[in-house]
């Protein structure tokens, strides 16, 4: 099996609300079990956590690593 990986860095769109927007997508079903107020606190602190390595002043950038793999039948 070949196999690559590289480094792909994902701009996430609205600014600000970027971060929030992807977390709500992707922990939808996580974060319905709290408040809306608890959700917003919630999303406070992620964004908080990781603003030094994810935000480039203008919008967030998701830290996405990409990986392709190509299997061969022997």
């Amino acid at each position: 099996m070949h196999q690559n990986h590289f480094e792909r860095p994902t701009p996430l769109k609205a600014g600000e609300q970027g971060l929030a927007n992807w977390a709500r997508q992707f922990f939808a079903s996580e974060l319905a079990s709290f408040s809306p107020v608890e959700q917003d606190e919630i999303l406070a602190r992620l964004a908080a956590r990781v603003r030094d390595e994810l935000w480039d002043g203008h919008q967030w950038v998701a830290d996405y690593r990409r990986i392709r793999c190509v299997a061969h039948k022997d």
